[in-house]
């Protein structure tokens, strides 16, 4: 099975994976000074999927490029798109890491999932937002895409006084 991982709002980089998922996709998001990026992955758990698998794929942000005033995430906005022919949602955890807000499954049998979350002191360092479990249902040597895109992000201001 090849997978592409995609973040097309804040694209740096993106992976096709043959026959086997062995990374993670990486992408940067403005929040604070221009100079500063947040890395948001794509993390599939399993390296060799097949039909009739279950893989668990965690949505991972790392804060630790930008400034200190800023170095909390606070707010955020996404979507998740990927193959239904391929893959088949099964469940998520719920958000995590004291954010809280809205996991919306309405659209998984179309292949989408929209998240949103909000954590008032916010949060800092790298992290997991969401963990998401697909169930393996289109053919082995099929290629899909998981396209983590975000709408909005926004640092939770940090006073160092």
């Amino acid at each position: 099975m090849d997978i592409l991982l995609q973040n097309r709002s804040r694209l740096a980089a993106s992976l096709l994976l043959t026959t086997v998922i062995l990374a993670e996709l990486i992408g940067s998001a403005r929040v604070g000074r221009a100079e500063d990026s947040v890395i948001s992955s794509v993390l599939p758990a399993t390296s060799t999927p097949l039909n009739g698998d279950t893989i668990q794929v965690a949505i991972h942000v790392d804060m630790s490029g930008v400034t200190s005033n800023d170095s909390l995430l606070g707010s955020f906005t996404a979507s998740l798109d990927w193959d239904n022919v391929i893959l088949k949602y099964v469940s998520n955890s719920g958000l995590l890491n004291g954010f809280t807000g809205l996991v919306a499954t309405d659209e998984v049998a179309a292949g989408r999932l929209d998240f949103n979350g909000a954590a008032v002191s916010g949060v800092g360092g790298s992290f997991d937002i969401l963990e998401i479990k697909f169930e393996v249902i289109g053919p082995v040597d099929a290629t899909t895409t998981l396209d983590l895109e975000y709408s909005a992000m926004a640092a939770a201001f940090k006073d160092e006084s």
